[in-house]
């Protein structure tokens, strides 16, 4: 008997049946994994084996078997003689004589070490995946759920009873092409990741974006037997970005685009159109906008603006034309044409818009009249490209101002020559008045008599070294707007 335990692989003790039992025998396999001889362990308690963190609760439920002289099962922990925790299976059975007293205590121990650390390891794998805010879906072969974590749940609205045994693709929000699922199986049949978004629908029917990576699961043989996919719900991140792609492309107040699309937009029409067709760059200005900020407020002036920006896309008569903000209170359209009508059309046109533009508005209980200044270029006559275009638009606007509130002009080749000009007339002031080349007349006053009783001073301005006279009539206004007077 000695020798038939002695080569059992499991542990074993016995004990006397006293209230606080002794060892009387152990066998091999319990010197061998406790470190204990056999002198050290008879004689002594088997609490012995046992540490602080030994369940509490599963010595007393052992405690009470004995005394109740029953048999008892349990898991704990035990340790050897250098401190090391090893887990057992523990079995114990009284053993009954020929009068049915028990005399001794069998306890079989089954060493489970390396069950319990899996075990642990997959408690914690669990718990940690089930914390993740992410969702982890587990497949079999043939791609149907065989688990699914809290955040899945969480994220889906679905809990996993009701997933269990479909395919995650019962959520798409829209059905995948043939060639598509083609492209996702053989991938991942050929022992690679997938990585990619899709759009799924939860529970609630609302749409949301993943951003996922579906990975193949691989025994050590290499054959598949799993799918493991890990989702991230990107859709605050999409629906940010498709934010900011908006905003940098239209204008965040009256949500019309702004320049950037403006000038594709005239790339794009002018590189498409026929000669039978005509194209008009049309820059609008309110007219004393500042003078309604001051007045009123820059949120009441933000209110103006929505609704003439309102009213502007009311104005569009071909489907073809184009709203556009640009800076402020300047707005731009872009009109298309068949060419039939001519100018006379065009003008017809802007006649209409500033009529609508500059009707009343009801704004917080006051009531304004604006009136607006326009300047057009006609494209590719007055610019083919954008730069030019907005350029000779902006030349015609500024001579629609001069003129007064309320005026529309179109450009003409005079009025980039006149700019160009006044630019270099500017320039050339500028120099003069360094090169000291401006002087004073006299222009004496006489009385009715003929006697000097006065005289007016005035500037003169020789240019050049050849000294070519320029009028006053032309610098003196241009010094007064360029702020060249007072020097």
């Amino acid at each position: 008997m000695q020798a038939s335990l002695d080569h059992l692989t499991d542990l074993v003790i016995v004990t006397d049946a006293s209230p606080r039992p002794v060892i009387l025998y152990v066998n091999q396999a319990v010197v061998n994994r406790t470190g204990y001889s056999r002198e050290e362990l008879l004689g002594r308690s088997p609490c012995l084996l046992q540490g602080v963190d030994t369940d509490k609760a599963a010595r007393a439920r052992i405690g009470a078997a004995i005394r109740a002289r029953e048999a008892v099962r349990e898991e704990l922990i035990n340790y050897t003689r250098e401190g090391e925790p090893y887990w057992i299976d523990i079995h114990i059975t009284p053993l009954h004589n020929e009068q049915g007293e028990v005399t001794h205590f069998v306890s079989t121990q089954v060493d489970i070490t390396e069950r319990k650390l899996t075990e642990l390891d997959l408690t914690l794998f669990r718990h940690t995946i089930d914390q993740s805010p992410s969702s982890v879906i587990i497949t079999d072969r043939h791609g149907r759920i065989t688990y699914v974590n809290r955040g899945f749940e969480i994220n889906s609205g679905y809990p996993a009873e009701e997933v269990y045994g479909r395919t995650p693709g019962f959520r798409a929000w829209g059905e995948k092409t043939e060639e598509e699922k083609q492209a996702f199986w053989n991938r991942l049949n050929s022992g690679e990741a997938w990585k990619g978004e899709f759009v799924n629908r939860r529970k609630d029917g609302t749409k949301v974006i993943k951003r996922a990576v579906v990975s193949p699961v691989c025994q050590e043989n290499g054959e598949i037997s799993h799918f493991l996919s890990v989702e991230q719900d990107v859709t605050a991140e999409k629906e940010a970005l498709s934010q900011l792609e908006f905003l940098a492309y239209h204008d965040a107040l009256t949500s019309l685009p702004g320049r950037r699309l403006l000038e594709q937009h005239v790339s794009e029409a002018l590189e498409a159109r026929t000669e039978a067709q005509c194209l008009a760059f049309v820059l609008i200005d309110i007219d004393d906008f500042k003078r309604v900020n001051d007045a009123y407020g820059h949120g009441f002036g933000d209110k103006v603006l929505k609704t003439q920006a309102r009213r502007l896309k009311t104005c569009r008569q071909d489907p073809r034309d184009l709203a556009f903000s640009l800076n402020g209170d300047e707005f731009c359209l872009l009109l298309f044409g068949d060419g039939g009508g001519g100018m006379d059309q065009l003008k017809a046109r802007i006649g209409s818009l500033q009529q609508i533009l500059s009707s009343p508005l009801m704004i917080e209980g006051h009531t304004l009249s604006l009136s607006v200044s326009i300047g057009i270029a006609c494209l590719p006559s007055h610019g083919e490209n954008f730069d030019t275009a907005r350029r000779h638009a902006d030349l015609a606007l500024q001579h629609a101002r001069q003129q007064g509130k309320g005026h529309f002009v179109v450009f003409e080749p005079e009025l980039g020559q006149a700019e160009r000009r006044k630019v270099r007339l500017e320039e050339a002031l500028k120099i003069a008045i360094l090169r000291d080349e401006l002087s004073i007349a006299i222009q004496s006053q006489f009385s009715p008599k003929g006697r000097v009783k006065g005289a007016e001073v005035l500037v003169r301005w020789l240019k050049g070294s050849d000294g070519t006279p320029v009028s006053p009539g032309e610098f003196i206004p241009m010094a007064e707007t360029s702020g060249l007077i007072k020097p």
